[in-house]
């Protein structure tokens, strides 16, 4: 049954099920992560019930069409999780989704998460609803992950604490951008 929801079979999937299979939950996770909205729609009919992992698992990997399946059918109310995931993969439609349909609300996550993950225009569409904390941490994350212009775009947005994105970049031997944020502490400290 799991087998066949990966591969997207649902005749195979209801074929396993009139044999006594009934991992549900199980197959419908591998349908959530390989897409196929169909098989989740089976599954949460034959009694699947963990419909905010499969929402995880459908953000992870990109499938906008699982979100709005357990949203529009089901009625699931929780985006926050699916906003995080999202935006740490790098899934942007799937992100403005949460957003700014499903009034997600963790957008200052999203954008660390998406810093993290080198995906800049994540970073750009969260950016309005961050605060000072927020864009510290993301440049610390992009700084440890290497990705230097997202370190930039935190300096545009205001992040003027460098140190900590500093010896992130240096722990993990990023020099150009412990070059850039000493550069910039120095103008800012003059020294």
């Amino acid at each position: 049954m799991v087998a066949a929801a990966k591969g997207g079979h649902e005749s195979i999937v209801c074929l396993c099920k009139e044999y006594g299979a009934n991992d549900y939950n199980a197959t419908m996770m591998n349908a959530a992560e390989n897409g196929h909205a169909s098989i989740v729609r089976l599954c949460k009919e034959f009694g699947a019930v963990n419909l905010s992992r499969a929402i995880r698992i459908a953000a992870s990997s990109g499938h906008e069409s699982i979100i709005r399946l357990c949203k529009e059918e089901y009625g699931f109310k929780y985006f926050d999780t699916a906003l995080l995931y999202s935006a740490w993969k790098g899934h942007e439609s799937i992100v403005r989704l949460c957003k700014e349909e499903y009034d997600a609300n963790d957008v200052n996550g999203a954008m660390v998460l998406a810093a993290e993950g080198g995906h800049e225009s994540i970073v750009r569409l969260c950016k309005e609803k961050y605060d000072a904390d927020d864009i510290i941490e993301a440049m610390e994350s992009a700084a440890e992950h290497g990705h230097e212009s997202i370190v930039r775009l935190c300096k545009e947005y205001g992040a003027t604490d460098f140190i900590g994105a500093m010896e992130r970049a240096a722990l993990y031997n990023h020099t150009s951008i412990v070059r850039l944020l000493k550069e910039w502490d120095t103008i800012q400290h003059g020294n």
